[in-house]
């Protein structure tokens, strides 16, 4: 019994805060690139519940390094706030903040990056991802999307 009680407390007290989560970023995106490294390509996957996950390959010619990152987001005052807490199974705690800007059709958004923890983040760099299906696997390196 304590055990619903304390499900149905925390559904109670969760609610707020997954209503003020901006349900167009919810899904599943594409992007390809990173600041200084336009050979990385990611997959994120936006959870309704406020959790994220990313996986990201870094191709070097035909060979690929992957990496892993998890954590939570929300929407606050016109901004994603993205906390990562882990990097390829180790933890962490690291706070970005993007002005995201979805098109009228919402299959693409544009993120700019406007406050970062992490030392060296390049503070106005643009990332431009697209929607794909939640089932969306990268593609092999030596080779792109469209």
């Amino acid at each position: 019994m304590r055990i619903l009680m304390a499900a149905a407390l925390a559904a109670v007290l969760l609610a707020p805060a997954l209503a003020q989560q901006d349900r167009g970023t919810v899904g599943t995106w594409y992007g390809e690139g990173q600041p200084g490294d336009p050979d990385v390509k990611t997959v994120e996957h936006h959870m309704a519940d406020g959790r994220y996950s990313i996986r990201s390959v870094k191709c070097d010619g035909d060979q690929a390094e992957t990496s892993y990152e998890e954590g939570t987001w929300s929407t606050q005052d016109g901004l994603t706030v993205v906390v990562t807490t882990s990097i390829d199974g180790k933890e962490v705690h690291l706070i970005d903040k993007y002005k995201d800007v979805p098109s009228e059709d919402g299959a693409t958004m544009t993120s700019t990056l406007v406050e970062s923890s992490y030392p060296g983040s390049p503070i106005g760099y643009v990332f431009v991802v697209r929607r794909v299906a939640d089932d969306f696997d990268l593609p092999s390196c030596g080779t792109t999307t469209s």
